[in-house]
C-alpha cells in the first residue's frame, strides 16, 4: 500500500532551489529512488547547493485523478532547510519547505532524469 501525503497551501517554488534534473535509480516497476553506494545514498544537492536529504527520494507512478500517469511522483515530502549566517555567528535569514516533485522517467540524460514539477508547501 502507498500511503500520499497531500498538504494544502501548496505553492510554487522558489526557481533557484529546485534542480533541473535528478539521478535516480529507476527499477522495472517503476520505483525510482536515491542512488547508493555502499548502502547510503549518494550526495545530492538543492539547485542552489543547499544538502537535500537523499533518503527521502522515492517515486512511485499514481494512478489517480490530477496526476499524469507517464511521470513518477516523490511520495515523501523532501525537507528543504537553508539558514544563512552572518560574519558575527548571527542568524540573518532561515527558508524551510517540504517538497514535492515530479520526474519524467522518459527524459533521462546523463545528469539525470528531468525534474516536471514541483509544489513547496512552508513548513
Amino acid at each position: 500500500m502507498i500511503l500520499v501525503t497531500i498538504l494544502s497551501n501548496s505553492s510554487t517554488c522558489p526557481s533557484s532551489i529546485i534542480p533541473g534534473r535528478i539521478s535516480l535509480n529507476c527499477t522495472e516497476n517503476g520505483v525510482c529512488e536515491a542512488i547508493k553506494n555502499e548502502g547510503q545514498p549518494v550526495t545530492y544537492k538543492w539547485g542552489d547547493n543547499t544538502p537535500l536529504d537523499g533518503r527521502e527520494l522515492l517515486f512511485y507512478s499514481m494512478p489517480y485523478e490530477g496526476y499524469n500517469i507517464n511521470y513518477r511522483y516523490s511520495i515523501n515530502n523532501i525537507t528543504y532547510n537553508r539558514i544563512q549566517i552572518d560574519g558575527q555567528g548571527n542568524v540573518i535569514a532561515e527558508k524551510s519547505y517540504l517538497i514535492n516533485l515530479a520526474i519524467d522517467p522518459k527524459d533521462k540524460t546523463e545528469a539525470g532524469f528531468r525534474i516536471v514539477d514541483s509544489k513547496c508547501f512552508l513548513k
